[in-house]
């Protein structure tokens, strides 16, 4: 990986968004983020809420906390599950969120109350969470090999075609395709209203971890045990760009504004690539172990990661 020469600098007053784009260079992105302490042991999932106000983080601790992101403190400690809570999701509204953990459930919580409300009972480990943009739907998926789509009074359809276990979910901006990744390598891109499969990507030799889509849902990225990056353009089914990295990748996300995709690999680095062209454009070093998932705040300004050395990072949008 290229790094910026000690002499070179580099003046810039930007979004951590497009930090990335503005680089002509693949670089280490020196700005110091803020650290959030207080699991107990690896830090598996982080989401913010849609109003960016709190930014909420799942452990191996089998605890969720919920973070005020200005002020960047812990307002909460959510407690109930009994096993690692390895994927989150707020509500389009912010009212509610989703958690699924190791032990063969997923979890609805009251926002505002603090409070567990429903749970949701699987076969198997709960791998990935996500409401529909319209928030109708939950989505779930993990071991079990079926993702399940819940509605409202927790009442659920069964999604079947997947033959390997399940690792990634996304709904698509519209919330007609739901883009599900499964350890077998393979992204099936499910018809939502219809509950049938649509195409198939055959993304990776063994697993596709992660999956992503950019908000003007016209590509999708996915990423897994082969460090590969790719981008996908869905209507014409074909992949349109690639990146390579030296470590399996754990997570994927766009920025709003879909100029960056952060990358968060079986590493202690995060990696910046051009949201359009797969290109490498900066790192952002701060964690010691590695980190196992990303998520940038609904404006765009802050990038928060979490890692297996038991804490959040909070990436400042500004330099």
């Amino acid at each position: 990986m290229n790094r910026m020469p000690a002499s070179r600098t580099v003046a810039l007053a930007l979004t951590v968004s497009t930090i990335a784009i503005a680089l002509s260079a693949p670089s280490v992105l020196a700005e110091e983020p803020v650290t959030l302490k207080g699991h107990k042991r690896d830090v598996l999932s982080v989401a913010f809420s849609p109003d960016g106000k709190l930014l909420a983080s799942g452990s191996t601790d089998a605890t969720i906390k919920l973070w005020d992101v200005a002020e960047k403190k812990e307002v909460a400690t959510l407690e109930g599950h009994k096993g690692a809570v390895q994927t989150l999701d707020f509500s389009p509204d912010g009212k509610r969120l989703c958690s699924g953990e190791m032990y063969n459930a997923a979890k609805l919580w009251d926002v505002a109350e603090r409070k567990e409300i429903a749970t949701l009972e699987h076969g198997a480990s709960v791998r990935a969470v996500a409401f529909s943009p319209d928030g109708k739907w939950i989505a779930t998926a993990g071991n079990e090999q079926i993702v399940r789509l819940w509605d409202v009074e927790g009442k659920a359809i069964e999604l079947k075609g997947h033959k390997h276990e399940l690792r990634g979910l996304a709904f698509s901006p519209t919330g007609e395709t739901l883009a599900c990744s499964d350890d077998g390598g393979q992204v099936i891109l499910w018809d939502v209203a219809g509950a049938k499969p649509g195409a198939t990507l055959p993304c990776d030799k063994d697993g596709t971890y992660a999956v992503a889509w950019s908000p003007d849902g016209k590509t999708l990225a996915t990423g897994g045990t082969d460090a590969t990056v790719k981008f996908w353009d869905v209507a014409a089914g074909k992949e349109i760009a690639k990146w390579k990295g030296g470590d399996p990748v754990n997570a994927l996300a766009f920025s709003p504004d879909g100029k960056t995709l952060a990358v968060a690999t079986r590493d202690d680095t995060l990696v910046l690539l051009d949201g359009v062209t797969g290109k490498e454009a900066g790192t952002l070093k701060g964690h010691d172990r590695p980190i196992v998932a990303v998520a940038f705040s609904p404006d765009g300004k802050t990038l928060a990661s979490g890692s297996m050395d038991m804490t959040v990072k909070l990436w400042p949008g500004t330099r």
